[in-house]
């Protein structure tokens, strides 16, 4: 049985570039060849994130503490300000940075005698 997500995009158009399976954005490109909106600033040619513009003239989701113009990782504030995976490991506050775990972490995970055994 198909899947909703499966429902939705079997009618969407694929990118017209020889042997690209993604899904076409506009002009008939995925975003990769050209397809999607870009920054409205005549100079750059990046994509467009939110407002026309992109992230480095202003696009995209900002932290919400006050003077703060730093980009939104999650929950509406950038990693500074608490935004931002954490790390899996309990009672580890870090930033998640390889597979869900921090670096001290990530390093541990290919060594045999960790996680610890209780």
């Amino acid at each position: 049985m198909p899947t909703s997500s499966t429902r939705r995009n079997v009618n969407r158009a694929r990118c017209r570039m020889p042997e690209c399976g993604k899904f076409a954005q506009t002009r008939g490109l995925c975003k990769a060849h050209g397809g999607g909106s870009r920054c409205r600033d005549p100079q750059c040619h990046k994509l467009a994130q939110s407002r026309g513009l992109c992230i480095a003239h202003g696009g995209g989701r900002r932290c919400a503490f006050d003077g703060c113009s730093k980009l939104a990782q999650s929950k509406g504030f950038c990693i500074s300000h608490g935004g931002g995976r954490r790390c899996h490991v309990a009672d580890c506050d870090k930033f998640a940075q390889v597979r869900g775990h921090c670096k001290s972490h990530s390093k541990l995970l290919g060594n045999a005698a960790w996680p610890p055994s209780a």
